[in-house]
């Protein structure tokens, strides 16, 4: 059934586009913000600088669009079904579009040759498997690939702050032949302060779709000044109440010492200085379920715990390593890199 309707969604797509007939303007961006931490600071600046944006925005961020966005050359529309129309008018009429995840709808939109498409990923760094490389897509299954691809193949660019990423893109989104603006994340320049409180530990675990055992479980009282962080879509953990309203950034700010799993917040931790620890007593199954890369099992052994003793133990000593590879390119001046880079496509 869920296949049939996105098969008769991307029809509708098709439709539409074939209906708008219209041309890139310059000056004009269509920006897709299903996350805010890397496209707040372009969005901002951008509007700051005249720039006409389309911003095509997760309706969670209704407040955030409201208070910190209030531009008159935002045109504000929320990511909901009702608005494909005005969804497509937009991304038809950009010279230069800008996303932040994997979107249906730009597998069933035809791209003019004067648009470019530039993806800065949710994610700035991967431990585990995505795209077509994970394991729960049918790679069998030749129709729903070739879905993925459609859209994968709508990229003409991605930002990047390290080596390793290209290779996971190339690897995961089809991206062998894109090009790869490498000037670092926003998300890591205004990331770098860290003020945390000593002996306070947070524990960020990833997204999982099943239910880990109760005995794999962290708990509070396996670790002394635990403070859960829990993935907004998983429902293994919750989040303490006394951090649910700081943002991710300033939670990771706030602890000493970094707990987390597959998660490429592992990687950011590291960048930002703190000591971290991969909590994975569910290895094998995560592996058989979404898969693990290359990067993920080069890390030392000595970081990784797979009971709640072995990670009781090797608290106590933490062997602190770099972020070789994913942060090469990273600048304290990315966002106006990358702002550069735009501009100079929007003539």
């Amino acid at each position: 059934m869920r296949t049939l309707i996105k098969a008769s969604y991307i029809t509708l797509l098709k439709l539409l586009d074939r209906f708008i007939v219209t041309r890139p303007r310059p000056n004009h961006i269509v920006i897709t913000m299903t996350f805010t931490e890397d496209l707040l600071p372009i969005i901002t600046q951008l509007a700051s600088q005249k720039i006409d944006i389309s911003l095509l925005y997760h309706p969670k961020y209704n407040d955030v669009v409201k208070k910190q966005l209030n531009y008159h050359n935002i045109n504000a529309i929320p990511l909901n079904n009702k608005y494909v129309f005005q969804h497509i008018k937009a991304v038809k009429r950009a010279k230069v579009i800008l996303i932040d995840t994997y979107y249906l709808m730009f597998g069933a939109i035809t791209k003019h040759r004067d648009q470019e498409v530039i993806q800065i990923w949710h994610a700035s760094s991967a431990l585990k498997r995505f795209g077509l490389e994970d394991r729960s897509v049918d790679v069998s299954n030749t129709k729903m690939v070739q879905q993925y691809k459609d859209v994968y193949d709508f990229t003409d660019s991605y930002v990047v702050a390290g080596d390793h990423m290209i290779e996971v893109f190339k690897q995961s989104l089809n991206a062998s032949d894109k090009n790869f603006i490498k000037t670092g994340l926003p998300r890591l320049e205004y990331s770098t302060a860290s003020q945390s409180e000593a002996d306070t530990v947070l524990f960020v675990p990833t997204y999982r779709d099943y239910t880990l055992k109760e005995s794999d479980k962290l708990k509070h009282e396996h670790v002394k000044n635990l403070r859960i962080r829990a993935h907004p879509s998983d429902h293994n953990y919750e989040t303490d109440t006394e951090i649910s309203q700081l943002t991710l950034d300033a939670c990771l700010n706030l602890a000493d010492i970094i707990i987390t799993d597959y998660s490429s917040l592992a990687i950011e931790a590291l960048y930002k200085g703190k000591r971290v620890m991969l909590y994975v007593p569910d290895e094998a199954e995560y592996e058989a379920s979404r898969g693990l890369n290359q990067y993920y099992y080069a890390l030392p052994q000595e970081i990784k715990a797979y009971t709640v003793e072995a990670l009781q133990q090797k608290l106590t000593h933490i062997e602190r390593i770099d972020t070789d590879g994913w942060t090469n390119y990273q600048t304290q001046h990315a966002t106006q890199d990358i702002i550069q880079y735009i501009k100079e496509r929007l003539q």
